[in-house]
Order: C-alpha cells, then structure tokens, then sequence
C-alpha cells in the first residue's frame, strides 16, 4: 500500500507542484496535489523509516468517514467468520460464501473510498474548475465546499476574482469538516485573502439574484434526503448565476434530476457526462451555462437572496 501511494504521490508531486505565483507574486499551493502529497510523504516515511520535516499543507479529509469506518471494521469480521465456519462440515458452503463475499465486498469498498478521497477526489476536482474556463476575475460560489478542496483549487484560478464557500459543515459527510478547518486550509494555500467561507442552507442562498460568474458543487447536494429539497438548490444555484455564468454540479446519485432542473430554469448546453471512474462511488459532472439574455422563469421573484458586495 505505501509503495503505492508513493509512486502515485511522485506523478503527482512531478505534474502539479511546482508553485506558481498570482498577480501580487504571492507563492501559492497547488491544493489538488497536496492530498495526493501528503499520502506520498506518508508511504515514504513508512518504507524506508525516514524522518522527514515537511511544510504544512491543507488537509481536507476523508469523504462518508463513518461508513468507511463501518466497512473497514465489518468486512475483515465478516469475511473471517465465514472462513472458521467453513471449517464445520455441517454448514451449508451458501451461507460460508455469503459471508466470506459480503465481507470481501464491504472491505473492497472501504479501500476505494479511502482511495476516492485521497487520490482520486482532488484529480476530479482539478478537472472540474478547468471546465468552468475560468478568466481570473470571476466571483465564484462552492455549494457545499467542506473543507475546501474544491473551493481553493478555484480561489487558485482567481488571481483578481474571489470564491466564495457556504456549507452546514456537516462530520457525517466528511471527516474534521467545520469552517475553522477550511479559512486555516485557505491561508496554508495561501489564497485567504480571496475566499470567503460562510454558513447557510443551500436551499435558500443568502444572495441576490444574477450574483455569481459561475456556481460549482461536489458530492453536496445529494445529502438532501427529499427530491423537492433537492430541487430547491437547483433552483437557488441557477438564480444566483449570472446571465453568461456557467454552472458545474459533481455527484454520485440524482444527477439526472440536477440536469432537468438546469434545463427548466432556462439554462442551455446542460450536459451530463459519462460516470468517472476515478472516483468511488463513480460519479456524473452536470454542467450547464445561463443564457446571456434569460426569459423570466415563473418563481424568481419568490426567491430569496440578501446581495453581498
């Protein structure tokens, strides 16, 4: 396992680190390769016993910690009782088979998720702000930004822009997640002075209509237990975009829900692209971008929004 994440953290460290620097010369972080450095430094630390001193980097977590816990603790239990009851001859092999897959499956899952989060999340997420092309002016908003990985490989692209973070910094959903944790992973990354990271309910974003350049969002709107709840922040993110600005929506479930929304609050080019399997689960990217001169919507003007300068 560490040789693993070694090789994979040295393609990464050779691809994405070599700092670059913003209109004020500021050095800043790469924070899609740190996560994938961080593991790296670890797996190298561990093989050859090395003690190494590193600089302090962003930490974002791990994504649905209880239920990787839950399965890295169930699956090896499982799949060892299964093996000492196949030893009685009197049991039927279904049951040892069950137990022995069921437990395989579970700790499989447990690996991949830990693997999504650590390797495969910031290379999705690098790919993602790329989509949204960016000019380095933009005021962009992350809806459900967590601990920012996404939010500050954005604020990177904003050299005269600012990203702006709102969540209900929920742990279930990720591990360590609270705002303290993102505004300190902005000033390691060294890009606080153009983020702001704010508490609000996604389904009523605190925002005047027409307010942001572009809108993105990972693996956030699907902790909505209720479809209408769901279509809600939908229907919020397409008002807070501006008329031109493009939206960019990464989940695992209830993508194609996201996509007929975008398309019935009057934006065009919606997409929804194939499963990435560089993430697990594997995960769709809707993207879809407002029209320059938008028809009024039945509803907009219900719609709540406080402007933000």
């Amino acid at each position: 396992m560490a040789l693993s994440l070694w090789l994979c953290g040295v393609i990464e460290a050779y691809r994405n680190c070599s700092p670059r620097r913003s209109l004020g010369d500021k050095p800043e972080v790469n924070v899609c390769a740190m996560t994938t450095i961080t593991c790296w430094r670890a797996g190298a630390a561990h093989t050859d016993g090395m003690n190494t001193t590193t600089t302090r980097m962003p930490s974002f977590g791990i994504d649905a910690p209880l239920l990787v816990a839950g399965f890295a603790l169930l699956g090896p239990t499982l799949f060892a009782l299964g093996t000492w009851l196949g030893r009685h001859p009197g049991l039927s092999p279904s049951i040892v088979f069950s137990l022995q897959s069921t437990g395989a499956s579970m700790l499989g899952s447990a690996l991949l998720m830990l693997a999504s989060s650590i390797l495969g999340k910031p290379y999705v997420a690098r790919h993602l702000v790329h989509s949204l092309r960016l000019r380095g002016d933009e005021h962009v908003l992350d809806v459900g930004c967590g601990r920012g990985l996404l939010l500050l490989e954005t604020a990177r692209q904003l050299p005269r822009g600012h990203a702006f973070g709102i969540d209900l910094w929920n742990t279930r959903d990720q591990s360590g997640n609270a705002r303290e944790a993102t505004l300190t992973n902005a000033r390691i990354a060294g890009v606080a002075d153009r983020v702001t990271v704010e508490s609000c309910d996604m389904r009523q974003l605190p925002y005047a209509d027409a307010r942001f350049d572009a809108i993105e969002s990972s693996l956030a709107i699907h902790n909505l237990p209720l479809a209408a709840d769901r279509e809600r922040a939908v229907c919020e993110i397409a008002r807070a975009l501006k008329p031109g600005g493009r939206v960019a929506l990464l989940d695992f479930r209830h993508t194609g829900d996201y996509a007929r929304t975008l398309r019935a609050r009057g934006l065009v080019d919606v997409t929804r692209s194939w499963p990435n399997l560089f993430m697990f689960p594997p995960v769709r990217i809707v993207r879809g971008r407002k029209p320059d001169h938008e028809a009024t919507t039945p509803g907009d003007s219900d719609s709540p929004g406080l402007s933000h300068a």
